[in-house]
C-alpha cells in the first residue's frame, strides 16, 4: 500500500468522525441530579444539566408515578401510570438552560413530594424539549430494590 492510498483512507476516517461529530452537537444534552429533602419549606429540587453548547428550552414538565417492574428503569417500557404527583396542566413552561450550565425545578409547599423507603412506586420526570418529538424521562426515586 503506497502513502497515498493509506492518507486517503486516513482522510475519509477523519470525515466521517467529522460528520458523526456535527450530529452529535446539534441537539442539547441533558441530564439530573435530584436534591430530596424532607422539608416541605425548602422543597425538593430537581437540577436540569445541559452538558452541550446547545441551548435547551423545555415548555413542559410533569412528575409521573410509574408502577415499578423489573426491567422498566433500564430499557424505558414505562407503560403502567399510576397518577401525576405534578402536572402544568393546560400551561405551559419556560425554562432556557443555556450550553453548559444548569435549570433548577424546585417543588416545595403544595407541590412538594414524598420519597423514602414508604416510596411504592417510580416517580419520573417527564420533560418537553423544543426540537424534539418524544419526551425525555428521567427516573427521579422509587422503592429500594
Amino acid at each position: 500500500m503506497d502513502i497515498a492510498t493509506l492518507g486517503s483512507y486516513v482522510a475519509l476516517v477523519l470525515a466521517g468522525l467529522k460528520v458523526l461529530e456535527f450530529f452529535r452537537d446539534r441537539k442539547p444534552k441533558l441530564s439530573i441530579e435530584t436534591l430530596l429533602r424532607g422539608s416541605v419549606e425548602m422543597g425538593n429540587d430537581i437540577l436540569l444539566f445541559n452538558s452541550s453548547k446547545i441551548p435547551a428550552r423545555v415548555y413542559y414538565y410533569e412528575l409521573i408515578w410509574m408502577k415499578p417492574k423489573r426491567v422498566t428503569r433500564w430499557l424505558g417500557l414505562r407503560r403502567e401510570q399510576i397518577g401525576y404527583q405534578f402536572s402544568l396542566e393546560d400551561s405551559t413552561a419556560d425554562i432556557s438552560v443555556d450550553g453548559y450550565s444548569l435549570a433548577t425545578l424546585n417543588f416545595s409547599d403544595e407541590d412538594h413530594f414524598d420519597w423514602g423507603d414508604d416510596a411504592e412506586n417510580d416517580l419520573y420526570l417527564k420533560l418537553s424539549i423544543v426540537g424534539r418529538k418524544r419526551p425525555l424521562w428521567f427516573w427521579i426515586t422509587g422503592p429500594k430494590s
